[in-house]
């Protein structure tokens, strides 16, 4: 296989098929030509050898052979030049042509050996090789007939071509072997030059498919990175979003939030400014690295529609986009980040109100495009959010500590009240199957709780032992639910007090509507009073206006 495959003509070896496509073209036609070179040349020896023995020429039985030899070999042997087997080729019918023509005469075989030599060195060395050539045939056969009439040379045999070897018909046969010489490197001139172009325009047209799909594909490639750097974008943004929706507290959403800008987006800093209660400066809540922690600490802040992107963002509630802080008009140069190329200032709006400003800072001059913007305003909106429920949140808790305090205060006030009205409350168990040591290091005391407002205590005395879990999980039942009944008692005790109340205060009012006499009015009321547990007596006196009693002292 690997025999075929090497004289094969469809392959072409890796040096030559460097050299171009020219180069493999020519290689092609060389092994095909060598190949039927070697194949011709197998019966070509066999007629001639029969006839250089009839005529027992051993000169034309050596050459015959070792041409056969060289034929034979040529075809195997590619990895010699293909300077040196053309040239070894062309040697070979050279020498053929001219025993031909020493001792044959112009034959036929001189003839086609001859046209060969012009066919092969035109096409495979070029048009000027071509054009040597057919010099070189025609030097050779007037010389051959020159010399064979006027030197001295030996004359060739009668079974010749030519009934008449005369100079003058060699020098006929010379010029006829030039003219289709010429023709032939003619042809073979246009058919190379058309390959040549066709192979340059190919090579030209491989070559511009070969540059626009290396560009489309670069195209591609920055498309994708772009495409897959704005989803990365965005889930970042989503997750941000969903993120800072998850803190509660601002100072731990802020920089929570900044954090997770600064790594998602790799940015130079981002930091989250808030406007003051006056509505005056933009105060810097959170910061990213070390510079953020440090203007925190210096109290940094940038007044509201002052000379600075901040201050201009706040105040207009729109985006301030600097792609190059150098030429920035509007611009607080901050020295605790030298490296700022390229900044933006993102309002957070909510409802209509600015609460402050997201900054973001790059050092790389023109980092933000348009879709950078869209995102980061998307998650400024995110942060406006989140700023409005954490401060929803955080005074829905300080209205629920509120009730919390006032519920607690009720409750201590209405047990006081019940304590005062009924007495001491308190009862005590003595557990008869129980030792009694009146050690009192073994008591616990447990506060009865309802509400987060403790309106009793429980006090155990647990001798020596002491109580297991499961036990302090059921006196925890029990105490809780104890308390939710006592609660609901007082309840129900103080609603049938007003019930009570309310009665009598419409009886007392329909006595009021019986009664004719202020005497009466009096009483009545005066009796109702004295009922109170907590009343001893009673008394009432009516007594005048001021005015009328300063107008008796005038009198």
């Amino acid at each position: 296989m690997n025999f075929i495959r090497q004289i094969n003509p469809a392959y072409t070896p890796p040096h030559i098929s460097r050299q171009g496509e020219l180069a493999t073209w020519r290689e092609r036609i060389l092994q095909t030509t060598l190949l039927l070179f070697a194949l011709g040349g197998i019966v070509i020896y066999y007629l001639a050898i029969q006839r250089a023995i009839q005529y027992q020429d051993r000169t034309s039985i050596i050459l015959y052979s070792a041409a056969l030899l060289i034929a034979l070999a040529l075809p195997v042997a590619r990895k010699l030049s293909f300077n040196l087997r053309t040239f070894t080729i062309v040697l070979v019918l050279y020498g053929l042509a001219i025993q031909n023509m020493v001792v044959y005469g112009v034959t036929r075989n001189a003839v086609a050996y001859v046209l060969a030599i012009i066919f092969i060195t035109g096409i495979l060395w070029g048009v000027r090789a071509g054009i040597f050539t057919i010099l070189l045939a025609f030097v050779t056969v007037v010389g051959m007939g020159y010399g064979m009439n006027y030197g001295g040379m030996s004359q060739p045999l009668r079974e010749t071509l030519l009934n008449s070897i005369s100079f003058s018909n060699w020098v006929n046969v010379a010029v006829h072997f030039s003219i289709v010489g010429g023709f032939i490197l003619l042809s073979i001139y246009t058919i190379l030059n058309g390959l040549q172009s066709s192979l340059l325009q190919q090579r030209t047209l491989t070559m511009q498919l070969n540059a626009a799909r290396l560009n489309l594909e670069k195209n591609v490639e920055e498309r994708t990175a772009a495409l897959q750097r704005r989803l990365n974008q965005i889930r970042t943004a989503a997750e941000i979003a969903r993120a800072v929706n998850t803190f509660l507290d601002p100072d731990t959403l802020l920089q929570q939030s900044v954090d997770l800008i600064q790594k998602e987006f790799d940015l130079y800093y981002a930091g989250i400014f808030l406007i003051d209660e006056r509505g005056e400066f933009a105060v810097l809540k959170a910061g990213t690295g070390d510079a953020g922690r440090q203007m925190i600490s210096a109290g940094h802040r940038l007044a509201v529609g002052g000379n600075s992107m901040i201050g201009w963002a706040t105040a207009r509630k729109e985006p301030r986009i600097a792609l190059d802080t150098g030429a920035e008009a509007v611009r607080f140069n901050n020295p605790y980040l030298p490296l700022t190329r390229s900044e933006m200032a993102l309002p957070i709006v909510s409802r209509g109100s600015c609460l402050g400003a997201l900054t973001i800072q790059s050092t790389q001059p023109e980092a933000f495009d348009e879709d950078d913007i869209r995102i980061l305003m998307g998650i400024a909106d995110s942060l406006a959010t989140a700023l409005e429920n954490a401060r929803l949140f955080q005074e829905t808790q300080q209205n629920l500590e509120e009730i919390r305090a006032l519920n607690r205060a009720y409750l201590m006030q209405a047990w006081e009240d019940a304590v005062a009205l009924h007495g001491k409350l308190e009862y005590s168990y003595h557990n008869p199957s129980a030792a009694h040591t009146g050690n009192q290091s073994n008591q616990i005391h447990i506060p009865l709780t309802l509400r987060e407002q403790a309106i009793g205590s429980l006090t155990l005395d647990l001798g020596e032992k002491s109580l297991t879990p499961e036990e302090m999980e059921f006196i925890d039942g029990v105490i809780n639910q104890t308390a939710i009944a006592l609660e609901n008692a007082r309840l129900i005790q103080e609603t049938q007090r007003r019930a009570l109340e309310e009665q009598r205060l419409s009886e007392l009012t329909a006595q009021f509507s019986r009664a004719n006499t202020v005497d009466q009015i009096l009483k009545a009321a005066l009796r109702e009073i004295g009922h109170l547990p907590n009343v001893a007596e009673v008394s009432v006196q009516l007594i005048p206006p001021v005015e009328d009693r300063m107008e008796e002292v005038q009198g």
